[in-house]
């Protein structure tokens, strides 16, 4: 038989059990006729090559490998890269021809395989036999590897202790002496088998379909990597792999249990919730928990906000149902002007201890990222508490929130405008111009806002890190998408918001992968807003100042649409620079760099961010959340009871309320053209007076 190079992944290794050999489930190997010539190409340039393939490992008297396979499962893979043992292979041409008989019947062809052993604690060891001395990396492989052990051996066990240091086992027949003991090294942290006694006496003459020790954890652990690679596979199909495994035919049940909860690893939900001590005629209650706070996120929000812009605005909202309490959200935003929520907090209100809870929650599990913008409000335990959280936080504050407290402080709207226009400005001396008139109104009015540091609350200060959010309003916008279900129990809010997220995930990342079908590069937000700048630079005249073609003076020739005079300003393209303040805040160019660009015949799409490109938005919405199984479905829960804290029951008098309290931020602005009645149509009155109304009494 003639044999050729190729490279196959993920053989399957079988144990011929005289031989005295480990078993490795995960394995690396390269087939070639002479190991010193380097292979190439890959197994689909092999016409000829065997589909099935029996690989039985054999010791190599030259480089012997001794030990159980648990001594090579830490071992990281450039150190057994060139481990080379003797192998004996069947070779079958027809895939859908099984393979029967034995040796014989087939010619032995022996070639050298180099193996790689993987390091994989997900793919559980599975020795013949337990001995005294085995050692295993974690709790969980310990656990694992004695529960294969005895569902190889059709017997089975119970727990008699587990804790963070030993875990002792024995035999479910009180008649058998069967014992195990597995202890955890205090300095090597690696656990070990110290007594095993036995073999197993007992002997089982009903022969059953399943087994206690092959639960829904064990089938998780053993399907988790089908289930990464094909989320939609059914459960037939892992019923078979689990049967081919295990020679135990397992329930559907206890099956689908198992896929759900690999779904929940892979796409899982992130939460964290806080309880106090449950007491009960003054005696504390050890089964009993009452909850005190809860913090949950999305795992496809979280991975989404890998490629979203990277601010992030927090706000809370009162809670109308049947508890008080006080609702607390992270919202971010896509490239396309998107809002996503991607954290999630019930607590007792906006108290310092609350919100700890929540931003130390959302920066550990959420947003790990650097340079992190936050925006809030200047609630004093916000601000406190964002210092205790984390320092490399770039915290800054609602424009609206200021000028509102402006406003309470000092009484006068006009000012007030200043303030937010002050806040908005773009650029330095447009701020002095706003702060001169502040001051020759008021000059307590410029020490209070002198307070406040320029960096956390205008704009041309903030070096870009706003991408121009001004205000908080990426969270009220949120506030009133879940408007409806602030009066709704916390766990149905919990199930409310994943289907409100889940339903936007859809139809935002089936719109984005649409645009990309069609060949567009950008988001619509992005390119309506180019066109706008791209059109104003056709009126703007360029200078160059140096040889690179990098600096330039934009001279204006026609009075821009804000209103603002016409001016000249210096755009630096090297250091994404125009004095406007448009191109550093906003992250793409700004008329003045475009009309820069098209002076050297230069393409300003390179200067927008990829914040802005449609593959980015899509990352964003590439993870689809699962489905939701019924009810019944469910494992069973064995843990503590969660009681209500019966403190923060609301006073059930009156009706609920569903909309929250309006303040001066929820005015609108003063329309100039007079009321018009809404029957008539005509000024002077409302629609309740009209004397057109056909109950009027003046009509006859």
């Amino acid at each position: 038989m003639e044999l050729v190079c190729c490279e196959c992944e993920s053989f399957k290794v079988c144990v011929n059990n005289n031989m005295n050999i480990m078993t490795i489930y995960k394995t690396i190997a390269i087939l070639s006729k002479n190991p010193n010539q380097p292979i190439s190409g890959g197994l689909g340039d092999y016409d000829d090559v065997i589909v099935h393939v029996f690989i039985i490992l054999s010791k190599n008297p030259n480089q012997s490998i001794s030990g159980w396979f648990e001594d090579y499962a830490d071992v990281i893979v450039p150190d057994y890269a060139d481990v080379v043992v003797h192998v004996s292979i069947i070779l079958s041409k027809n895939p859908n021809r099984p393979i029967s008989g034995g040796f014989e019947d087939y010619d032995d062809v022996i070639v050298h395989v180099f193996i790689i052993l993987s390091k994989n604690l997900n793919q559980p060891i599975n020795p013949d036999n337990l001995q005294v001395g085995m050692t295993f990396p974690t709790k969980d492989v310990a656990m694992q590897c004695v529960k294969e052990y005895h569902m190889h051996n059709s017997t089975s066990f119970v727990v008699a202790h587990s804790d963070s240091t030993r875990w002792i086992v024995h035999c479910k027949n009180k008649n058998c002496m069967w014992r195990c003991r597995i202890l955890n090294g205090k300095k090597s942290n690696i656990w070990k088998i110290t007594k095993l006694e036995g073999p197993h006496t007992c002997s089982s003459t009903m022969v059953s379909q399943d087994h206690q020790q092959l639960s829904s954890a064990v089938i998780c652990e053993s399907i988790l990597q089908m289930v990464t690679a094909d989320p939609t596979i059914s459960v037939s199909v892992l019923i078979a792999h689990i049967r081919s495994r295990y020679t135990y035919t397992t329930t559907y049940r206890k099956t689908w249990i198992a896929k759900q909860q690999a779904i929940d690893r892979i796409y899982g939900t992130v939460t964290d919730i806080e309880v106090g001590p449950f007491i009960e005629d003054g005696q504390r209650v050890p089964s009993k928990a009452v909850f005190h706070r809860l913090f949950w996120s999305f795992q496809p929000c979280i991975r989404g906000f890998d490629h979203c812009k990277l601010v992030v605005s927090v706000d809370g909202t009162w809670l109308y149902g049947k508890y008080c309490g006080t609702l607390l959200m992270a919202i971010a935003q896509d490239g396309n002007g998107h809002t996503i929520p991607i954290a999630y907090a019930i607590v007792e209100g906006e108290t310092s201890d609350g919100w700890f809870f929540f931003l130390s929650r959302l920066r550990m599990f959420v947003t790990p990222q650097p340079n992190l913008c936050l925006i809030s409000d200047r609630h004093e335990s916000i601000k406190s508490d964002v210092r205790r959280v984390n320092n490399n936080w770039h915290h800054v504050f609602c424009v609206r929130h200021i000028s509102q407290n402006f406003m309470r402080t000092f009484k006068n709207g006009l000012m007030k405008d200043l303030v937010t226009n002050m806040g908005y400005a773009m650029t330095q001396p447009s701020i002095t111009y706003f702060r001169r008139q502040i001051s020759d109104w008021s000059q307590d009015a410029v020490k209070w806002l002198d307070d406040i540091p320029k960096e956390q609350w205008l704009q041309a200060y903030d070096e870009g890190r706003r991408w121009g959010h001004m205000t908080t309003n990426l969270s009220e916008c949120m506030n009133n998408v879940l408007k409806g279900t602030h009066n709704l129990p916390i766990s149905s809010l919990v199930q409310a918001t994943y289907y409100k997220v889940s339903a936007k995930f859809e139809e935002r990342g089936t719109h984005a992968q649409a645009m990309m079908t069609s060949g567009l590069i950008y988001s619509n937000t992005i390119i309506q807003n180019l066109n706008k700048e791209r059109a104003m630079s056709n009126s703007h005249e360029v200078v160059i100042h140096n040889r690179a073609h990098s600096i330039f003076t934009v001279k204006e020739l026609v009075r821009p649409p804000s209103g603002r005079t016409v001016g000249t300003f210096k755009v630096d393209l090297d250091k994404r620079w125009c004095d406007c303040g448009e191109f550093q805040a906003l992250h793409y160019p700004c008329s003045h760099v475009i009309a820069a660009c098209s002076f050297i015949h230069r393409d300003y799409m390179m200067y927008v961010s990829s914040k802005y490109t449609l593959q980015c938005i899509f990352d964003v919405y590439k993870e689809e959340f699962p489905a939701i199984p019924l009810q019944s479905y469910w494992p069973e829960y064995n843990g503590i009871e969660l009681c209500h804290n019966p403190a923060m029951r609301r006073d059930p008098k009156g009706r609920p309320q569903s909309t929250r309290i309006h303040t001066e931020m929820d005015q609108r602005e003063k329309n100039t053209h007079p009321k018009r009645c809404g029957l008539c149509r005509n000024e002077g009155h409302s629609k309740n007076k009209c004397p057109y109304r056909p109950d009027a009494p003046n009509r006859n």
